[in-house]
């Protein structure tokens, strides 16, 4: 095949995926007039709608990390918007990250790059006396994660973490190297810190990990990070 073939096809191939990138029918985004004023979102009938809403936060929600995860440049804290944005009819609300994204990247000229770093955080691994738990039928995964509480059916062992990660705001690397899918619920006592092991461990997320077979260990974990190279500071119209 030519170089002059190769080329255009490759372009029509980016042309393709562009078009198909998720996106929203529309977006009206306004500098927020509500000073003081806390951030809402509210959703209805193929709309979504944010108000005195951070750039950042905008940013975290799109591409889905913590704020641990996160680095930019300190005005997307303070630069607030109201977004109203309408969702295709043919499109499922779910898709909003990724329409999300499309939106910072046309609108706001977002460019971003991930890059990992060594953080403190958490490692999951074996317990010394093994797994208590047993693998299950993998069919589908359903998670649900809350205050001081973790449930997840048929997921792995990096799900969990991941799960134990957004449960307590902090990285938690999943370093057992076990296979397989499990049922696994945890609770633990409000208000036990996670940053570093407790002398008394009962009632306390170690604990709970451990009762699994598992062990979080304090140390040092690799985090990829999400990195805001540049934004502009005001959107550019519809």
């Amino acid at each position: 095949m030519g170089m002059m073939k190769r080329l255009v096809l490759l372009a029509a191939a980016g042309l393709a995926f562009a078009q198909e990138r998720p996106e929203f029918e529309a977006a009206s985004i306004k500098l927020s007039t509500e000073s003081g004023m806390g951030m809402s979102m509210r959703g209805g009938p193929g709309q979504l709608e944010w108000k005195n809403t951070s750039l950042r936060y905008f940013v975290q929600t799109a591409f889905g990390v913590h704020d641990y995860a996160y680095s930019g440049p300190a005005w997307l804290d303070s630069a607030l918007f109201d977004v109203i944005a309408r969702i295709p009819a043919n499109d499922r609300v779910e898709h909003y990250p990724e329409m999300l994204q499309t939106m910072l990247a046309e609108r706001f000229k977002l460019a971003v790059h991930r890059e990992t770093k060594e953080m403190p955080g958490l490692a999951l691994v074996l317990d010394k006396k093994g797994l208590r738990i047993k693998p299950v039928e993998p069919v589908g995964t359903i998670t649900s994660t809350g205050p001081n509480m973790v449930r997840i059916e048929k997921g792995t062992m990096a799900q969990f973490a991941a799960n134990l990660s957004t449960a307590l705001n902090r990285p938690v690397k999943d370093m057992t190297g076990v296979a397989g899918v499990f049922d696994i619920k945890i609770q633990w006592t409000p208000d036990m810190p996670a940053s570093s092991e407790p002398s008394d461990m009962s009632g306390s997320v170690y604990a709970a990990v451990q009762e699994l077979g598992l062990r979080l260990q304090v140390q040092k974990v690799p985090v990829e990070i999400l990195v805001v190279d540049r934004a502009e500071h005001v959107p550019i119209e519809n």
